[in-house]
């Protein structure tokens, strides 16, 4: 996160996990994918983080209520990365079939 209090990480079980760095404690952990996490990306701010995975979603999660933002974000084919833009507003995602998409 960009306080480098916390570190957030994608699992091979669809799974995200956010650890606190100084005692290596589970904070959160949310189960919303069915495939391998390819992209992590924490937002600016670090108030909420993007997930992409090769089931072809991409998921906001805000992290200090630990709820779901908006809808799933869908694709046609894996989803390979995520990037949030410096002031948060936009988030790019990128597959296997070359498009970008702006969210």
């Amino acid at each position: 996160t960009p306080n480098g209090q916390q570190l957030v990480a994608g699992c091979g079980d669809g799974s995200i996990r956010c650890f606190d760095l100084s005692t290596g404690s589970l904070l959160a952990e949310w189960q919303s994918h069915t495939h391998v996490i390819s992209s992590i990306a924490v937002s600016p701010n670090g108030k909420f983080i993007a997930h992409a995975s090769w089931d072809n979603t991409v998921h906001l999660w805000d992290m200090v209520t630990s709820t779901q933002i908006g809808p799933v974000l869908q694709h046609d084919v894996n989803v390979n990365f995520i990037a949030i833009s410096p002031d948060g507003s936009h988030l790019v995602s990128g597959g296997d079939d070359t498009e970008l998409r702006i969210w």
